[in-house]
């Protein structure tokens, strides 16, 4: 049963995710919705006004927001929360929480555990956290991220629609930009980045300090119409998936500067370094990718078969 407890006044101090209090202050002004506690299991419905609540204690609950945005701040875990067309505020606890943004530009922190979290129509803020996080942006320019994160997360990361960024810290993270033109950086660990439609930038981060961290990155080229930027491929421990169909002889492999037809091909997307290193198919000519060295002596001699596996990961 689901315990609805009305907070009037005064300040109500939520435990935060690995310790610490946050204070939250209800406000009773009129045009204002409510500020409840939840304790129990059940279906809780908010108002159509901006209701303030708060969870607590570790029974299944699901909450459902009207119109206007919400603030929801979960301590425990089990809950599932469905924003609608106003501007939420999601901030999770130690459990396995769910998060729907709804329509408006929402917020999300998904606390530990390992989160679902949609985005929706605006431009999103999503950010997993620690656990193991599946997270979709929306139809906006989202920024969809996971920090703090160790060694052993996996995340999926999703762009969706827009031109976004993709980030993830440590653990072992799919990365995946879709449509748009999208910034993709990854972390620490080994991990796998797709751009999807449009011109992205693909990080895999391997180099901290300027020392190679020997963790496998995978970074996929697709036939999209538009090439993918890749700032950090590193040889010998990086690898680069083929399309579906597509072998290692279908391929052109050349510095930028000395190939007419990739000059052609990249246009004003060219950032005017002769010695990056152009991926492209021989019988159409269509970029696929350029890989930028980054200072770390990538030469076209340094990429052969050996640098690819096909999309079957094989």
């Amino acid at each position: 049963m689901l315990e609805v407890i009305p907070l009037t006044s005064g300040q109500v101090q939520v435990p935060l995710p690995g310790g610490g209090l946050i204070g939250i202050t209800p406000d009773g002004t009129p045009g204002f919705g409510r500020s409840v506690e939840l304790r129990g299991s059940g279906i809780f419905i908010g108002t159509a006004l901006l209701d303030q609540i708060v969870v607590v204690d570790d029974g299944e609950k699901t909450i459902f927001s009207l119109d206007d945005g919400d603030n929801f701040y979960i301590s425990g875990s089990g809950v599932t929360a469905f924003g609608n067309a106003g501007e939420d505020n999601f901030t999770g606890g130690d459990g396995d929480d769910t998060f729907y943004g709804g329509a408006g530009f929402d917020r999300a922190e998904g606390g530990n555990g390992n989160d679902l979290i949609f985005g929706e129509l605006e431009g999103e803020r999503l950010d997993g956290q620690a656990g193991s996080d599946t997270l979709f942006g929306g139809m906006g320019a989202d920024v969809v991220r996971d920090r703090g994160g160790v060694e052993g997360d996996e995340n999926l990361l999703y762009g969706g629609q827009g031109d976004d960024r993709v980030e993830s810290e440590n653990g072992n993270d799919r990365l995946w930009g879709d449509l748009g033109d999208d910034n993709l950086t990854a972390g620490t660990g080994s991990d796998t980045l797709t751009g999807g439609s449009g011109f992205d930038i693909l990080t895999g981060n391997d180099f901290f300090g300027f020392s190679p961290d020997q963790a496998q990155d995978l970074f996929a080229l697709e036939i999209t119409g538009q090439f993918d930027l890749i700032t950090d491929f590193e040889d010998g421990v990086d690898r680069l998936i083929l399309p579906a169909g597509v072998l290692f002889e279908d391929l052109v492999i050349a510095q930028v500067g000395e190939d007419a037809a990739a000059l052609d091909a990249l246009g004003s997307r060219w950032f005017n370094e002769p010695t990056d290193i152009v991926i492209r198919l021989a019988n159409s000519g269509e970029v696929l990718s350029v890989l930028n060295g980054n200072g770390t002596g990538l030469t076209v001699d340094s990429i052969s078969v050996e640098d690819f596996i096909d999309s079957s990961f094989q």
